[in-house]
C-alpha cells in the first residue's frame, strides 16, 4: 500500500514540474479552465561556429537564454589566416611589392557578442530571432627576410544586423543558422621590399600600414548542445 502511495504522489508531482500546461474541460458550463505549473527549461547552449571558418577562425559560443524575447550570445576562439582577407588583399595590392618571403603564422584571437530578439517568444531554446552582432579579429604572422623577422598583423571590427533560427532536438542536439549585413573595418600592417641595387634585387623591406572599410555579409552556422 505504501509503494502504491509514493508511486502516485510521484507521479502528481512529475506532472506538475514538466508539464508546461495543463488544460480543464468543465462539463457544466462548457468552460475551459487554464492551468500554468512550473516547466523545466533549457536555458544555456554552448556551440562550434563552423560559419567562422571562412575567417580562418575557431570560434565557440555560450548563449544564455535571459527571458522568453531575449538572449545574449558570447564567443571565443583562436584565429590563424583570414582567409577572405587573403583573397581581398591579393585583389587590392600589387602583389610584387607585398613583401613575400617566409611566412610562419602565430596564432591570433577572435570574439563575438550578440543580442538576440526573439518577437514571437523562444520556446526553450527555439525560435525566430533578428539583432546586432560585434566580432573582433586579430590576425598575427612572423616574416623573415635576410635573417630577421618582421611581425606582421590585422585587426578587424564587424558590426551586423542578423536574421537567424536555432532549435534543438530531443536529444538536446542544438543547430542554429543566421544571415547577416553590415559594415566592416580593420587596421593592417605589412611590409614591402625595397630594391635599391643595380640587379634589381630587394636590400630591405619596410612597414606599410593601411586601413579596410567595407560592407559585410554573414552567413553562420552553428552546432552544438543544451542543457
Amino acid at each position: 500500500m505504501k509503494k502504491i502511495i509514493f508511486t502516485t504522489l510521484f507521479f502528481a508531482v512529475s506532472l506538475s514540474v514538466f508539464s508546461q500546461r495543463v488544460i480543464v474541460f468543465d462539463s457544466n458550463n462548457d468552460t475551459i479552465v487554464k492551468k500554468t505549473g512550473t516547466s523545466v527549461q533549457d536555458k544555456n547552449a554552448v556551440s562550434w561556429n563552423m560559419g567562422a571558418i571562412g575567417r580562418g577562425a575557431i570560434l565557440f559560443n555560450y548563449e544564455r537564454k535571459l527571458n522568453d524575447y531575449l538572449h545574449v550570445l558570447g564567443g571565443a576562439g583562436v584565429t590563424i589566416v583570414d582567409l577572405y582577407y587573403e583573397i581581398y588583399r591579393l585583389w587590392k595590392f600589387d602583389n610584387s611589392s607585398i613583401f613575400s618571403g617566409d611566412n610562419s603564422v602565430s596564432a591570433g584571437f577572435m570574439g563575438e557578442l550578440a543580442l538576440k530578439v526573439f518577437p514571437k517568444q523562444s520556446d526553450d531554446m527555439d525560435g525566430f530571432y533578428i539583432g546586432p552582432l560585434y566580432r573582433f579579429r586579430n590576425y598575427n604572422s612572423n616574416l623573415k627576410f635576410n635573417g630577421d623577422k618582421y611581425r606582421q598583423f590585422s585587426n578587424f571590427h564587424d558590426i551586423a544586423f542578423i536574421i537567424g533560427w536555432q532549435g534543438t532536438t530531443y536529444s538536446d542536439f542544438f543547430y542554429n543558422t543566421f544571415v547577416g549585413f553590415g559594415y566592416g573595418f580593420g587596421f593592417n600592417r605589412d611590409y614591402e621590399k625595397i630594391y635599391g641595387d643595380t640587379y634589381g634585387r630587394p636590400i630591405g623591406v619596410r612597414p606599410v600600414s593601411s586601413r579596410q572599410n567595407v560592407l559585410l555579409p554573414i552567413v553562420g552556422i552553428s552546432m552544438g548542445w543544451v542543457f
